[in-house]
């Protein structure tokens, strides 16, 4: 008997702690892949899969990445490449990649430099629905928050970023991504920055698919609490060498230079 009451009196308590408990991270990671070029493939009836370069990836209940937090990819002179196709679903591909709770400061950067070369986003003909291809994502769940974010995708060269949807429903490609309900309401704090030479979009045969160079994609619905993000999409420092829209054949899908919505 005696053992009995005190088992149940120690399990209240082992709730209490279970549900404040809460971790926090400073993380930096940074990855040169200076010497070849990069490609990342997802394929063969992937489903609910995650490839990323760099990768934070704590729980979505009451985990924090701390500010002072950094993912950094350095391109170099080389071609990078993302690719899902053969009936993929639910996947994500990134360079650099968090999904956390709260994020409260994390600097994600994506550089190419010198060139030219080519950064290539391919959602192919034969791709299944709901995946996301992008350089920097930050995702909270859907009650998390970004206090602090600055997402980066630069060249000091004439790269030519080509972005390809040729089917599927609610795919995503994005140079840099945010998933979140609530942002920071100061103005500054979070912000997305593309800088290229080239940007060519083509969508054909999609549904409820958006491709963007910035994009934000709201959580939550109705219950969404809202915030400030600055979007900056401009020429590389040798000048903006020109860009394309191209659709055919698609169902309620987006393209845009910045993008700032609920998922279509």
């Amino acid at each position: 008997m005696t053992c009995i009451k005190t088992l149940l009196l120690l399990l209240p308590l082992m709730a209490f702690c279970n549900a404040t408990y809460a971790d926090s991270w400073t993380i930096t990671q940074s990855t040169s892949a200076t010497s070849s070029s990069t490609t990342i493939l997802q394929e063969g009836s992937s489903a609910g899969a995650v490839q990323a370069v760099n990768s934070i990836n704590l729980n979505g209940l009451n985990s924090t990445v701390n500010d002072g937090s950094s993912q950094q990819f350095n391109g170099g002179e080389n071609n990078l490449t993302l690719r899902q196709h053969n009936g993929t679903t639910s996947s994500i591909q990134a360079i650099n990649r968090v999904y956390a709770h709260t994020i409260n400061g994390l600097t994600q950067g994506a550089r190419l430099v010198g060139g030219p070369q080519n950064l290539t986003f391919d959602q192919a003909s034969n791709i299944g629905n709901s995946n996301t291809q992008s350089l920097n994502d930050a995702t909270t769940s859907v009650t998390g928050t970004i206090n602090k974010l600055a997402q980066s995708v630069l060249d000091t060269a004439t790269v030519t970023m080509q972005m390809t949807q040729s089917a599927g429903t609610q795919n995503v490609q994005a140079g840099n991504l945010i998933k979140t309900g609530e942002l920071s309401s100061t103005s500054g704090d979070v912000s997305q920055t593309v800088r290229i030479g080239i940007v060519k979009q083509v969508q054909s045969n999609t549904s409820q698919s958006i491709q963007s160079g910035n994009a934000l994609v709201t959580l939550g619905g109705s219950t969404a609490t809202g915030g400030t993000l600055t979007q900056s999409f401009e020429g590389s420092s040798f000048g903006f060498l020109g860009f394309t829209f191209t659709q055919t054949s698609v169902s309620n899908s987006v393209q845009a230079r910045n993008y700032a919505g609920e998922a279509l």
